[in-house]
């Protein structure tokens, strides 16, 4: 039953992200025209780390500890500076919305069985977590490229990469057992 809700929350992520894509650019630019471009910036980043703060530690609080916990607010806090730097706050949501993607599917991933054990097996979990991150954000370009008002953007596949990876590495290290 784990293992289905696992999969569930990670395929329901993808989906929700699917779902928003027509809708997304008119609420933006709705909000960026009320608070200004550059509350509407500020915004955005406290919006996105509180969220994913947030949903980690309801749905993993019982994996922390301390040390854990200062190393993901680590890794937030990097995820931030990173997409600080990044132009536009659509390119902020779309980095970390995979880096949640890259997170939940490396641990939806750690339930596959008949795979080799030991670090084999691991290596595996994490090469088929990252698949299908990659997976989910070559299609989310893919049909950005058919909606109107959206555009397919090679440097968008970039992002889901870099922050899939840093969502997949975050989780591997919260849910070390080592």
């Amino acid at each position: 039953m784990v293992k289905n809700k696992r999969w569930f929350l990670a395929f329901s992520y993808v989906f929700l992200i699917y779902a928003t894509l027509p809708l997304m650019r008119g609420i933006l630019n709705f909000v960026r025209k009320i608070l200004g471009c550059e509350t509407f910036s500020l915004f955005v980043n406290f919006f996105l780390f509180s969220v994913l703060l947030s949903v980690l530690l309801i749905f993993f609080k019982n994996f922390f500890t301390v040390k854990k916990l200062l190393f993901l607010f680590a890794v937030l806090l990097v995820f931030l500076l990173f997409v600080r730097k990044l132009r536009l706050p659509e390119e902020r949501i779309h980095f970390l919305e995979y880096g949640l993607c890259g997170f939940l599917f490396s641990y939806a991933c750690q339930t596959l069985t008949g795979l080799p054990a030991g670090q084999a097996g691991k290596t595996r979990k994490i090469v088929f977590a990252f698949a299908f991150t990659f997976a989910a954000g070559i299609l989310d370009e893919l049909i950005q490229k058919v909606l109107p008002m959206r555009v397919f953007d090679l440097r968008d596949i970039l992002f889901n990469i870099v922050a899939g990876a840093g969502g997949i590495f975050s989780e591997r290290w919260i849910f070390s057992r080592t």
